[in-house]
């Protein structure tokens, strides 16, 4: 979803939020009634995302991107809102805690981490935000494709004054879930071509989503967006 670019040579950070979740204790957790969806803590989602053998070598984990809400479920209303936030706003918050969600989890995995020198990488993310209801989670899936029109790279365009901006959108399936994914890409003097490819999935209460990024290279396809989602799906209880 969200992700981070800072320049020490040239580093890439992508911040993704995600969710996967155990076959095990995980499944427990947050369960109101025996006919409700299964609610989970940041902090188990965080701890079920897909592990480092799922990424190609040369793939590191970075704990700089990783993100989750905790180990309560969250409860507070939406401090962001997607039909009127502004993009930069977009740009900085997009894939962490404010949207109205019940729990939110991150990490990605990149050939750039602890390299300053790089002047070309990639990354994967992985990501999820869990609502009370299908219902919200909807709104939310919906909310998140318009804004990512209206907001070229979750708002990144707008942070860093890219220029040559395009982005295309195109609607999707996975399991019978209903989906869409972005291919963004851009440039800036400092750091080059930047191409972000994102597949965001509804499922039921949960928004998941998985990226794939390349600095200076296009986007890396194996494993592709649709293999890593599908991973994740079967990993949702």
């Amino acid at each position: 979803m969200r992700f981070r670019i800072t320049k020490v040579g040239a580093v890439i950070v992508l911040v993704a939020s995600a969710l996967a979740v155990t076959a095990g204790g995980a499944r427990a957790a947050g369960r109101a009634s025996a006919g409700l969806a299964v609610q989970l803590t940041g902090s188990q989602l965080a701890a079920a995302l897909l592990p480092a053998g799922t990424f190609p070598p040369g793939y590191r984990y970075d704990k700089s991107t990783s993100y989750e809400s905790g180990h309560r479920l969250e409860t507070g209303e939406a401090k962001y809102h997607l039909a009127n936030i502004s993009c930069t706003t977009l740009g900085n918050v997009y894939g962490q805690s404010g949207f109205g969600e019940t729990a939110v989890a991150s990490n990605s995995y990149s050939t750039l981490v602890d390299n300053d020198t790089a002047t070309s990488g990639a990354a994967f993310g992985q990501s999820v935000y869990q609502f009370a209801s299908s219902s919200a989670a909807r709104s939310f899936w919906r909310g998140s494709r318009s804004v990512a029109v209206r907001c070229p790279g979750w708002g990144t365009a707008a942070v860093l004054g890219y220029s040559g901006v395009t982005e295309r959108i195109v609607t999707a399936s996975i399991r019978g879930a209903q989906a869409f994914q972005a291919d963004f890409s851009a440039s800036l003097a400092s750091f080059g071509t930047i191409r972000l490819q994102s597949l965001v999935v509804l499922r039921g209460q949960d928004v998941i989503e998985t990226d794939a990024m390349g600095l200076g290279r296009a986007a890396p396809a194996s494993p592709s967006l649709r293999t890593l989602m599908t991973r994740l799906l079967a990993r949702v209880p």
